[in-house]
């Protein structure tokens, strides 16, 4: 029996249930490269909010919007929490890179989600950041940017994107990690950000067993 479940919204031309989403105002500082500033008035951008607090409703939404929504000129955020849960890569082994066990007696969902990268932990101390865009204007680091500046602006955190694109306090803390797709025309970088982490759940669900 399979550990992990997938939900998959309706295809092209279906409408996301108005509760499922929240809209906020047009983010006042550009979300782009800064390649183009001519173009960069003509787009949109917008942050969309998840009302979803289940793993695998928010990564139905997140590849319904890399399949099925045009970001030529309208670049969104999606931001969303989940209920606790572990997320693995596209390519990644659950039984390897996490405690199955642990997981099925706490009641912490397994998925797998469509882009690379490791394994994750989630609950409602982690946000989820989704960033889309037509694949030409993909630029990972300027996302990661938009954080860290965030980070001061608003708490006078300094943080740092290292060699990895990990977002890192003190020098070497990870607080958040990276992962993407890329396709035809779309593309799409995530990334957590852990806030106030149940750390014992954490480390239970991503025990590595021998």
């Amino acid at each position: 029996m399979s550990v992990i479940r997938r939900y998959v919204f309706p295809t092209k031309g279906a409408i996301i249930p108005r509760c499922l989403l929240m809209t906020m105002k047009p983010v006042a500082r550009s979300m782009s490269s800064g390649v183009d500033r001519i173009d960069e008035e003509k787009i949109t951008k917008s942050v969309f909010i998840s009302q979803s607090k289940d793993i695998y409703t928010n990564l139905a939404l997140e590849d319904w919007f890399y399949r099925n929504y045009d970001f030529s000129n309208h670049h969104v955020l999606l931001l969303w929490k989940n209920d606790p849960c572990v997320v693995i890569g596209r390519h990644q082994n659950p039984w390897v890179e996490s405690n199955i066990q642990g997981l099925q007696q706490h009641g912490i969902n397994l998925a797998r989600r469509n882009s690379g990268g490791g394994t994750v932990y989630h609950d409602q101390g982690n946000l989820n950041l989704s960033f889309f865009t037509p694949k030409a204007r993909y630029n990972r680091r300027y996302n990661l940017e938009i954080i860290t500046r965030s980070l001061y602006r608003e708490w006078g955190l300094r943080a740092d994107i290292n060699k990895r694109e990990d977002i890192v306090v003190n020098g070497n803390l990870k607080v958040s990690g990276t992962a993407a797709k890329l396709g035809r025309p779309n593309a799409y970088h995530h990334c957590t950000l852990l806030v106030n982490v149940n750390k014992a759940n954490l480390s239970m669900a991503l025990e590595k067993k021998e």
